[in-house]
């Protein structure tokens, strides 16, 4: 089995984004709710406690299994993560009417293994209201900001540090290496690579895909791009067949531009249709956002079946392709700790529908 760090996503935006970076560091990481039984985490190498919108202190606090930090293994707690484990030690977190957004700098206090290759002061990323107020005896200071916020910690005999800021942000100016150290504090010994993502990638797609065929969406764009690409590795020309659809919202010749890529990088499976009527209609006289992209995704549906009719092909044996990213899932509240920020056109009610009777298959 593959080395892994659990990531426990408590509503953050920023949840995905540490995975990622994580990954990019070389280290395969898996998303978890706070709620997880502990034994569904035993075999992680490491734990992370993500920042979110909560505060500890409020009523609506996301449900956590305080069993895990009783593991015994290294656990980063970042933001929101960071007051959680501090007020399960016995510290304390209050508001005190002096959060800190945005950019601050870090004072080292004491040593800790996350301040290896890091110089002092350091520019660091903060979004919070609470804080630590009060840190917990088991623990001591290893940062402060210039205000003298409580930004780090780390446990006296335990492998547990947290962090106030955001290490995972472009604007915390050696986050990298932070998250380096606390990757190597987990004993990672597999690596995680681009290359070994699509091997196993390739052949998931093939074990779930089978003996049907797969119809993509093609929008133009990175995510589809990249998911129609892979599954032209894993499934091949004769099982796959793209479809661009020009909705009317596409800026003038952009059409034309975007097909003209797909067949200079060589795709021979790819079909293009002018629906543009059909979805404008649609839209027409409605003026909320949320409720013009749920009529979007459905109109997209329709379109599939319209085409499918067209070419005389049985719906039954062709399943939905589509580029879905974690951050559309956790926009649309996909996730059990998030909030809905806008709706994603690929994850309405009637893609969901065909996601549960397993008729869609989502690349990345």
């Amino acid at each position: 089995m593959q080395d892994f760090i659990a990531v426990l996503d408590f509503g953050s935006q920023y949840a995905h984004l540490i995975s990622k970076r994580i990954r990019h560091i070389g280290a395969y990481t898996r998303i978890f709710s706070p709620s997880s039984n502990e034994n569904s985490l035993a075999k992680a190498k490491g734990i992370v406690l993500s920042g979110g919108p909560a505060s500890v202190n409020s009523s609506n606090v996301p449900e956590f299994n305080s069993k895990l930090l009783e593991l015994d293994k290294p656990i980063l707690g970042l933001c929101y993560g960071h007051q959680l484990i501090a007020q399960s030690f016995g510290g304390s977190i209050s508001n005190t009417g002096k959060g800190e957004f945005g950019k601050a700098i870090l004072e080292h206090k004491s040593d800790s293994p996350l301040w290896e290759n890091i110089s002092f002061p350091n520019q660091v990323w903060m979004s919070h209201q609470d804080s630590v107020t009060k840190c917990p005896e088991e623990f001591e200071v290893t940062a402060e900001t210039e205000t003298g916020s409580l930004a780090a910690l780390k446990h006296r005999q335990r492998p547990i540090f947290t962090l106030q800021f955001h290490p995972e942000v472009t604007d915390t100016s050696q986050g990298r290496i932070m998250l380096k150290n606390f990757v190597n504090a987990c004993g990672v010994r597999s690596r995680w690579s681009m290359e070994s993502f699509i091997e196993v990638t390739t052949k998931r797609l093939s074990n779930e895909v089978g003996n049907s065929k797969v119809l993509m969406f093609l929008s133009g764009g990175v995510d589809s791009s990249v998911a129609f690409a892979l599954l032209n590795k894993a499934l091949g020309q004769d099982k796959l067949l793209g479809l661009y659809i020009n909705n009317g919202f596409m800026r003038k010749h952009e059409s034309e531009e975007i097909l003209t890529h797909y067949s200079q990088l060589g795709y021979k499976n790819i079909q293009s249709r002018n629906y543009s009527s059909f979805f404008l209609d649609a839209v027409s006289g409605q003026v909320d956002p949320q409720t013009k992209r749920q009529i979007i995704g459905a109109t997209f549906i329709n379109m599939r079946d319209r085409f499918l009719n067209e070419l005389n092909l049985n719906a039954q044996e062709w399943m939905l392709g589509q580029g879905t990213l974690s951050p559309d899932i956790l926009e649309s509240g996909g996730t059990d700790q998030a909030e809905v920020i806008k709706s994603q056109h690929n994850l309405v009610q009637y893609v969901l529908d065909l996601v549960s009777s397993g008729h869609v298959v989502d690349p990345l």
